[in-house]
């Protein structure tokens, strides 16, 4: 695998990336295995991180998004939003990417914290 400009999951990015698999089920292990080993690349300034991982990790799970969180910001008003989303994606039984943005597409006002997230959802076909 070709590393440039690809490092290490950072302390928050784990903490988003724990938080959300804790719903995976059965899942869970196969896609924490595959974030320890990751290597990921920011792609804005949002904090979205595309992965790199090694093929040899693939696991049993469909494509597309499989888990799904929110955040409240500054600005929110509960119920409407706008919310700061979280999304990982997945092809070929490996993680592709975190997106992170807000429903308005502006910037996040506060800190993303993980202990703030609404229940995080997978997809229905990854129970």
């Amino acid at each position: 695998m070709h590393a440039d400009g690809f490092r290490d999951v950072n302390y928050l990015e784990m903490r988003i990336l724990r938080k959300m698999i804790e719903a995976a089920g059965v899942h869970s292990l196969p896609l924490m295995t595959q974030v320890r080993e990751a290597k990921v690349q920011s792609i804005d300034k949002l904090g979205s991180i595309k992965f790199m991982i090694d093929p040899s990790l693939r696991a049993k799970f469909p494509d597309g998004p499989i888990l799904n969180a929110q955040q409240p910001d500054n600005d929110t008003v509960d119920g409407l939003g706008p919310y700061i989303n979280f999304i990982i994606f997945a092809s070929d039984g490996l993680i592709q990417e975190l997106q992170i943005y807000r429903d308005d597409g502006r910037d996040l006002i506060i800190c993303i914290d993980p202990e703030k997230f609404t229940p995080v959802y997978p997809n229905s076909r990854l129970k």
